[in-house]
């Protein structure tokens, strides 16, 4: 049986990926340039973004460029999609709305300025970006839109409300824009619901679950896979391969769908 990955080819397709200087961000943004594509990346961190554009660079045949924007200002996302596209004097074909999660907080200790910058970041930078390429993709009458939400938006969990709700009205958001599309625009849009995943913010969470105790993180990274019906958690750039598929030509059937990348850990049938 042969070990051959899945081929794809991205030439002469723009790719935008938000907040991927690392984590699964900057696993789907290096699997797309590994495809050949045209990828743009963002961060609001501009040594984090400035390194991610040189690792992808390094071993990719596509073409990589890095803007700095910070999610939670809008103005800043709304300028992003015009220099992406001035800079590849071309329109988005495929866009991957990714940020980072909010902090986890009970309702009791979460403020009306958290709220208001979790809503920026986690749902209307996304919102303001999928408004800004949906008309370059109905002129091409192709376009992918795929959203980077959670698990805990079909099964919110304590002490993560701000992600809970951010994260299910961003689901819901793809849920009617797949609906109103115009009829055979070639336009897919999708939400992808997160689960574990080794990035840092997963081993942040898994700190702050053990807390004082002496468990170490190895072990907790065990013991938590054991609850996972396959017996593990992914790397991103495992994850990243589910976007690919997503993204190609191959998957223009699939649309409107909340697909949870979670190994099976959710409990329930839909």
């Amino acid at each position: 049986m042969s070990n051959a990955m899945i081929s794809y080819d991205f030439n002469e397709t723009v790719v935008l990926v938000t907040a991927a200087s690392k984590g699964i961000g900057f696993a789907i943004a290096n699997s797309f340039c590994s495809s050949g594509a045209q990828v743009a990346i963002c961060s609001r961190d501009k040594s984090l973004l400035d390194k991610a554009v040189r690792e992808i660079k390094e071993n990719s045949k596509g073409e990589i460029v890095g803007f700095q924007c910070d999610l939670s200002n809008i103005n800043e996302c709304i300028n992003l999609v015009d220099k992406v596209e001035r800079h590849y004097g071309l329109t988005v074909d495929i866009l991957v709305n990714n940020s980072g999660g909010p902090p986890p907080k009970r309702i009791n200790e979460i403020n009306l300025d958290d709220w208001g910058h979790a809503i920026n970041q986690n749902l209307l930078s996304s919102i303001t970006m999928t408004n800004a390429v949906m008309p370059g993709m109905i002129n091409k009458k192709f376009g992918r839109i795929i959203f980077l939400t959670s698990t805990l938006s079909k099964e919110p969990s304590e002490n993560m409300a701000l992600s809970n709700v951010t994260r299910a009205g961003l689901a819901a958001f793809s849920k009617t824009l797949s609906r109103e599309l115009p009829l055979k625009s070639g336009i897919t849009v999708n939400t992808i619901l997160t689960g574990g995943c080794k990035t840092e913010r997963f081993y942040s969470l898994v700190k702050k679950q053990i807390g004082t105790s002496n468990e170490s993180i190895k072990d907790a990274v065990d013991r938590l896979s054991k609850t996972v019906p396959v017996g593990y958690f992914p790397t991103p750039d495992e994850f990243s391969k589910t976007i690919l598929f997503l993204s190609s030509k191959e998957a223009s059937y699939i649309n409107g769908v909340a697909l949870p990348i979670d190994g099976g850990s959710l409990k329930g049938v839909f």
